[in-house]
């Protein structure tokens, strides 16, 4: 039973590690991710690589950063004056000492353009003069369907504002009007006495509500354009021309020289830690086939140590079958006793044997003299009377005279075996 059940295991395992293979082989069909991490490489609904390839068009060209600000701006942008520095994501990481070189090279003529829903406060808190008297807290947010951005300058401002609706929630959501939190500039940073801060767009959610969503901080030569709200720039939107129009008219105020694509900061990175970086799994898990490899291997590792984690018995050694060897070992001792040439030594070994297996069968000890021993022989032997007898004479005649031939040891055998073959 028990032997049962685990092949019956192991037989389960197998059936699941080869729908495992026949899934990740043959399920070549791309599924869609939706979630908001707005990579540049990534054609999913929150992916931005309709912008990337946007700015790539740009004259200026398009170059990626993928290390810290203090390194590349000290390689390749330490001279630039009319430059771009472009990060699109919903949060943005930068340490104090980045945000003051950020800062320079703003200072040098260059711009800085941020889509967050949340400006660093390392970066905010040098950048914002605290003309109201309000202290640095952060981003404000709302919730809802629809929201209608437009522009605050008259040159750009549409008639009728931009419509987006709310993002899809993916193909698992139920949601019939599904709602986005929208982030925006809170209005108790931009009292009358401010002048450091430049408004450029806003969104409404309906007619009483107006929330500052673009903005212009100036410093030095350049400055800082910070947009609150990144959704409105992934390839959910740009897919539809009106939306499209409204980014064309956001990357306006960009500089018409060298842009850089700020890949590094979309992820948290430990300053402390000089030289940090992804480690294999991150790659072998952005990549399909290594992920689904990589998920197979768990999958029978797990199984490997189901069934093998179980203790097993050591072998069962084979038993060789036991013969009777009772007549290999009359074989040997015949072999013997012909060898010396003894018939007298031979007849007493016969009649011996002879005792013996009367005595074992019949419980009879047999004595030569004795008449009644003849008889209770013969009675539960079923031998005649008359051969009983002349066996008893036989055995009292060899034990009186040791002289006996070959052909007397013969008649002897003759006469026991007839008793062996017949006694009952």
């Amino acid at each position: 039973m028990q032997n049962k059940r685990t092949i019956g295991i192991i037989i389960l395992g197998v059936i699941v590690v080869a729908g495992l293979l026949v899934y990740f082989l043959f399920n070549t069909k791309e599924k869609t991710n939706w979630e908001q991490h707005y990579k540049e490489a990534s054609k999913d609904p929150y992916g931005t690589s309709v912008l990337y390839g946007l700015l790539q068009q740009r004259s200026g060209g398009l170059t990626d950063v993928n290390t810290d600000y203090l390194q590349f701006i000290k390689k390749y942008a330490s001279k630039d004056t009319s430059s771009n520095i472009v990060l699109i994501n919903r949060y943005a990481f930068l340490s104090d000492t980045e945000a003051t070189v950020l800062m320079n090279w703003a200072g040098q003529g260059n711009t800085v353009f941020m889509a967050t829903e949340s400006i660093p406060g390392e970066l905010m808190r040098k950048l914002y003069t605290n003309e109201c008297n309000q202290e640095w807290e952060g981003l404000s947010s709302f919730t809802d369907s629809i929201i209608h951005p437009n522009f605050t300058i008259a040159s750009q401002r549409d008639s009728l504002d931009y419509t987006y609706k709310a993002p899809y929630q993916g193909p698992n959501s139920f949601a019939v009007n599904p709602n986005e939190q929208w982030t925006f500039y809170d209005s108790k940073y931009l009292c009358e006495e401010v002048d450091s801060v430049i408004e450029y767009g806003y969104i409404t959610a309906n007619a009483d509500s107006g929330y500052i969503n673009f903005l212009f901080i100036p410093w030095g030569k350049g400055g800082f354009y910070f947009h609150t709200n990144p959704l409105l720039f992934s390839n959910y939107y740009l897919r539809d021309y009106q939306h499209l129009k409204y980014t064309s008219k956001v990357f306006q105020h960009l500089h018409n020289g060298n842009t850089y694509f700020d890949k590094f900061h979309k992820s948290y990175q430990d300053f402390n830690q000089k030289g940090a970086s992804e480690g294999p799994l991150v790659y072998i898990l952005s990549q399909r086939s290594l992920k689904y490899g990589w998920y197979l291997l768990l999958v029978m590792t797990a199984l490997y140590i189901v069934f093998r984690a179980k203790r097993k018995q050591k072998p069962i050694a084979i038993l060789e079958e036991k013969k009777n060897t009772t007549l290999e070992y009359y074989k040997t001792v015949g072999s013997l006793y012909f060898q010396q040439q003894d018939p007298y030594k031979i007849s007493l070994l016969m009649f011996r044997m002879f005792r013996i297996y009367v005595k074992e069968k019949y419980k009879i000890s047999i004595k030569t003299n004795d008449e009644n021993t003849v008889k209770l022989l013969s009675t539960r032997s079923k031998i005649p009377h008359e051969h009983i007898e002349k066996l008893l004479n036989i055995d009292r005649y060899v034990n009186s005279r040791p002289a006996v031939s070959n052909e007397d040891v013969i008649s002897y055998y003759q006469k026991l075996n007839y008793f062996y073959l017949n006694c009952k």
